[in-house]
């Protein structure tokens, strides 16, 4: 999982160059009011329990969700002709329902990697040894 990436389709090329070809891609969306709120409001209780970041600001978010909106399409339109799979998770919940959408998510998963390892550890074995997965 990597959060906030890729952030243009050259970002997204070097990863498929680097890794592969993703097998899924999470498109978590939310409304920028809403995020905005929430940057303001992190940053809000990171002074007053002193652990505040310094990019939990106004200028800083709005400066991330222009670079987002400049990219963002073209970035997702590169990982749909890679074929790379788009799970869209609205993220203008509560930040519990947007836990529980990845957990959702991690769960539905968990079948398709297991078989995907298995297969992969298939065509590695030789002819006496069995698979093992946790």
């Amino acid at each position: 999982l990597l959060d906030g990436f890729p952030r243009s389709p050259e970002n997204a090329h070097d990863l498929v160059e680097l890794c592969g070809v993703p097998e899924l891609a999470l498109h978590l969306d939310c409304d920028d009011t809403i995020l905005l709120e929430r940057i303001i409001g992190r940053g809000r209780k990171g002074q007053e329990t002193g652990h505040a970041r310094a990019d939990d600001n106004f200028d800083t978010a709005l400066q991330r969700l222009r670079t987002y909106h400049k990219y963002h399409q073209p970035t997702i339109q590169w990982l749909r002709e890679q074929h790379v799979p788009i799970v869209n998770l609205d993220c203008s919940g509560s930040p519990d329902n947007v836990w529980d959408q990845l957990l959702a998510i991690g769960r539905l998963m968990r079948p398709a990697a297991q078989h995907k390892l298995n297969e992969d550890r298939l065509d590695d074995r030789d002819n006496d040894e069995v698979p093992f997965v946790l």
